[in-house]
């Protein structure tokens, strides 16, 4: 990623994390073409997002071990 490229920071609640999991997944099922990129962008958004609440999942579980 370039350095020039600003930045936000969000604090989003799981619930949230959810909706624009599924909001990206549906943007990506129903992609119509156009600019490589920007769905190679989304891909990477969606595997982020799943990341984060995988992530979530797993500490929020009892059962994990730790």
């Amino acid at each position: 990623m370039e350095e020039d490229i600003p930045y936000i920071q969000l604090d989003l609640d799981v619930e949230d994390v959810r909706i624009l999991y599924s909001a990206v997944n549906k943007h990506l099922e129903v992609w119509a073409g156009g600019n490589p990129e920007a769905q190679s962008n989304l891909v990477r958004m969606k595997y982020f997002l799943f990341r984060v609440l995988t992530e979530f999942s797993y500490d929020s579980n009892p059962y994990h071990g730790d």
